[in-house]
């Protein structure tokens, strides 16, 4: 009985140590594994990146600056006001696209007097 507790406690002790082992061997593929995604990920981020910064550098020259400070060409203008929406409505959007191409006072004021001189007849009286 002695004698078969021992083997037992050998047989035991054998897979114990086939389990560590296995386990340490699982824990180097998997590390090897992350290694490799870690890496495939950096490389993906690199290509995305310099794709990004070729584009950006494709597009560039298309983009405008604002006439405000630069004295170059306005990025977008107003559209034409036909009615449909209120004065005070189109008078906001105008604004915000004023803030966005950065346009002074000057450059306000150009915009609006052209839509005042296109649309005074159709009943615009207060700019």
């Amino acid at each position: 009985m002695e004698q078969e507790q021992e083997q037992s406690d050998q047989l035991e002790e054998a897979l114990q140590e086939q389990q560590r082992e296995l386990q340490l061997g699982m824990q180097g593929q998997l590390d090897t594994f992350v290694g490799e995604i870690k890496e495939e990920q950096q490389q993906f981020k690199e290509e995305v990146y310099g794709e990004l910064q070729h584009l950006n550098n494709k597009l560039k020259p298309q983009i405008s600056e604002p006439y405000g400070n630069g004295g170059g060409p306005i990025k977008r203008i107003p559209q034409k006001f036909d009615g449909k929406v209120s004065w005070e409505a189109y008078r906001l959007q105008l604004e915000l696209l004023a803030d966005q191409n950065g346009w002074d006072d000057r450059q306000r004021a150009v915009q609006l007097k052209s839509v005042q001189n296109l649309y005074s007849a159709g009943g615009v009286t207060r700019l």
